[in-house]
C-alpha cells in the first residue's frame, strides 16, 4: 500500500479538523500504532475523572496530555495556559510514574506567546519536580509519520478507498455532511439556477495530479446517492456555496491539488466523535459529483486547451 500523496498535507488536514476527544482519539490512533501496548490511552472514570491524564508511554514515564483547539487554532489562548497549568499539577499530584509530560496539540501554526511563556514556566517549575516538561505538535506528528511504513501511515492519515465504501453507511453521513454545509454558507451566498457548473477556468485535467484524477472518478460513482440527498434539502445554497469556495481559491492563485485539498476540507468540515462515520467518503463523493465535469475526462482525456475551452453546459 503506497504512502498516501501530499501526506504530510493530509495531516494538517486531520489535526483541523479533530478537536476535543476526537483529537484525543487521534493521538491514541498514532501513539498506539508507534508503542503497541506500551501505550496506554486513559479515559475518563466518571467524577473522578483522567486525573489529568490522557495517554501515558510506559517506558519512560512519559504523560501526553491532549489540546485539540476547533480547527487547529484557539481562539482564547488564557483558557489554554489555565488548562496547561491545571493539568500538569493533576499529572504531579497522581500516582502515577510521572518524568516527563507532553502538552500535547493540534495547532498547526504554533502556540501563541502566552502559551510559550506559560510553557517555559511549566518547564523551569518541571526541572524542580523532576519532570522533563515539553510539548508534542505538528512537527512531532511529522516526524512519527516520516518514520511508519506506507502501510501504517495510510491507514492513520489516508482516506477511504472507494471500493471499501459501504454504500448502505452513505446516505445518513451524506445528509449530515449536506446539512452543515448550509448551515455554513447560509443566506449570504447568492442562490443559483440549481445546477453545478465548472467555471470557464475551471482545473485543467492535465494539471490536476493522478491520485486525484483517480479519486474523482471513483468517487462519482456515488452521485446518485448524492443528488437523492441533495434533493431533500436547499441545494442552491450548497451549488452556491461551492461554486464560490471554488472561485475564492482560484483568485488565491492556488494550484489545482491545493484547490482540490481546500475543496475537501472545506466540504468535510469538523470531525466530531459523533459525526466521524464516513464523514470523509461523503465529503469525497460530494466533491466529485460537483466536479463532474472534470471526472468524465478521466474516462476521455482530453488536452490542456480543450479543456480550458469546454463549455461546461453542454
Amino acid at each position: 500500500m503506497a504512502r498516501p500523496e501530499n501526506w504530510s498535507k493530509l495531516l494538517e488536514l486531520h489535526l483541523r479538523q479533530n478537536h476535543g476527544t476526537a483529537f484525543q482519539a487521534f493521538v491514541n490512533k498514532v501513539f498506539g500504532r508507534i508503542h503497541g501496548d506500551d501505550f496506554v490511552p486513559i479515559r475518563a472514570d466518571g467524577p473522578k475523572g483522567d486525573k489529568g491524564l490522557d495517554g501515558f508511554l510506559a517506558p519512560g514515564g512519559t504523560v501526553y496530555q491532549c489540546y485539540g483547539a476547533e480547527n487547529g487554532k484557539s481562539n482564547k489562548s488564557s483558557n489554554v495556559c489555565k488548562k496547561m497549568v491545571a493539568d500538569y499539577q493533576k499529572a504531579r499530584k497522581s500516582r502515577i510514574d510521572l518524568r516527563a509530560w507532553k502538552f500535547t496539540h493540534n495547532m498547526v501554526d504554533g502556540l501563541t506567546a502566552d502559551m510559550a511563556i506559560t510553557l517555559d514556566e511549566l518547564t523551569k517549575q518541571g526541572e524542580i519536580d523532576g519532570v522533563e516538561v515539553g510539548h508534542f505538535g505538528i512537527e512531532g506528528f511529522r516526524s512519527l509519520l516520516r518514520n511508519m511504513t506506507d502501510e501504517d501511515c495510510q491507514d492513520i492519515i489516508g482516506f477511504m478507498e472507494s471500493s471499501d465504501v459501504d454504500k448502505s453507511k452513505l446516505p445518513a453521513a451524506l445528509a449530515l455532511v449536506i446539512e452543515d454545509l448550509i448551515k455554513s454558507f447560509g443566506a449570504s451566498i447568492d442562490k443559483s439556477d440549481g445546477r453545478w457548473l465548472v467555471p470557464a477556468d475551471k482545473l485543467a485535467y492535465n494539471d490536476i495530479p493522478a491520485a486525484w484524477r483517480i479519486r474523482m472518478r471513483q468517487y462519482y460513482a456515488f452521485s446518485p446517492e448524492v443528488n437523492d440527498s441533495m434533493a431533500t434539502v436547499d441545494s442552491d445554497t450548497v451549488v452556491a456555496g461551492i461554486r464560490h469556495l471554488y472561485q475564492d481559491f482560484r483568485r488565491q492563485g492556488l494550484g489545482p491539488s491545493d484547490i482540490l485539498h481546500e475543496m475537501h476540507a472545506a466540504i468535510m468540515g469538523r470531525i466530531t466523535k459523533e459525526n466521524a462515520e464516513y464523514r470523509e467518503p461523503a465529503a469525497m463523493a460530494v466533491l466529485a459529483t460537483m466536479f463532474e465535469v472534470c471526472v468524465i475526462f478521466e474516462e476521455n482525456p482530453v488536452s490542456k486547451s480543450t479543456v480550458s475551452n469546454h463549455d461546461p453546459a453542454h
